[in-house]
């Protein structure tokens, strides 16, 4: 029967590891791990027996954590985003008149860095998204609450700056 990892499993697997690797404990000096709670314990407990270890958590995960702080500060754009999600999706002929700008993104959040790469796409593409969504007709409520995020204020400088100081984090991610 196997049970859920926990930071003593974790403690004993390194340990059972760089004993049965035949390696000295001073020699051990990296662990590098996801940051789930149980393996930060697990590293703050490993480090009494290996002096001179070193556990970093994953960078990837801190970057993804990182640009998930960036789609909380940028809710205008967060709101675009999703509206725009909504309102093509599930429709085709919305789709196809949005492909002339090569589709946007959707974002999904467990996706490291996908909410980023949508918002650079309406850095780049925002005044003829803008343009196509006006056109769209009907005045259903997801249509027009699109056009409503497209007309908010401040939307094309709040894009611009997540282009200039955050478009590194997609290329690290």
């Amino acid at each position: 029967m196997t049970c859920a990892p926990n930071s003593n499993s974790i403690v004993q697997a390194v340990d059972d590891t760089v004993r049965t690797l035949g390696t000295n404990r001073n020699f051990f000096s990296v662990l590098l791990s996801d940051a789930a709670k149980y393996k930060v314990a697990a590293g703050s407990i490993l480090k009494s027996p290996y002096p001179k270890l070193l556990h970093v958590t994953c960078v990837a995960h801190l970057l993804h954590n990182c640009a998930m702080k960036v789609r909380h500060h940028f809710e205008d754009v967060e709101q675009l985003i999703a509206e725009v999600k909504l309102i093509t999706v599930k429709n085709k002929t919305r789709q196809a008149k949005l492909s002339t700008t090569g589709f946007p993104p959707q974002p999904v959040l467990t996706r490291w860095g996908s909410w980023l790469n949508a918002a650079l796409y309406y850095a780049k593409n925002l005044p003829e998204v803008k343009a196509i969504v006006e056109r769209f007709e009907g005045s259903g409520v997801l249509v027009t609450q699109a056009k409503v995020s497209l007309q908010t204020t401040g939307l094309a400088s709040q894009l611009i700056k997540i282009k200039d100081q955050y478009e590194c984090l997609v290329k690290l991610i």
